[in-house]
């Protein structure tokens, strides 16, 4: 993992898969270089990233061997995030309510995660969590 206060590319995260020789790295644009990069060319936006790279993990980092890039924004589902963010506070005040079961309805998704919110490990501990509520409240 990488990440600098100074973009525009960060953070960048390992995504190798198991036996496969070739390095995988994800990252984002986000914030305001997210939004300046919208405006710009594919090529543009890739050699921003490339130029970053080579400043995480050296030279071999200008030499990528693929690319490939999600334009949130355009995402019908997720309207531009990867993840929501609240405003400081608002989980540690309101976070139960999102929990909360209504009635035989329960709430599970990476919003309402107790840790990790926002990433898949938030999702895997809400859909456990809601799993136990279910199995406890209806066996």
């Amino acid at each position: 993992m990488a990440i600098s206060d100074a973009g525009p590319f960060g953070p960048v995260f390992d995504a190798c898969l198991p036996d496969d020789p070739r390095g995988y790295l994800v990252g984002f644009l986000e914030g305001e270089e997210g939004r300046r990069y919208a405006m710009a060319t594919e090529d543009q936006r890739k050699q921003a990233i490339v130029e970053t790279l080579v400043r995480f993990f050296g030279p071999e980092a200008g030499k990528p061997i693929g690319y490939v890039e999600k334009n949130w924004t355009t995402d019908e589902w997720s309207a531009g995030c990867y993840t929501g963010l609240m405003i400081p506070g608002t989980m540690m005040h309101y976070g139960k309510y999102l929990r909360e079961p209504a009635g035989r309805i329960h709430w599970a998704g990476t919003e309402t995660a107790e840790r990790w919110m926002g990433y898949f490990d938030g999702a895997v501990e809400s859909g456990q969590r809601t799993r136990d509520e279910i199995l406890s409240r209806y066996q």
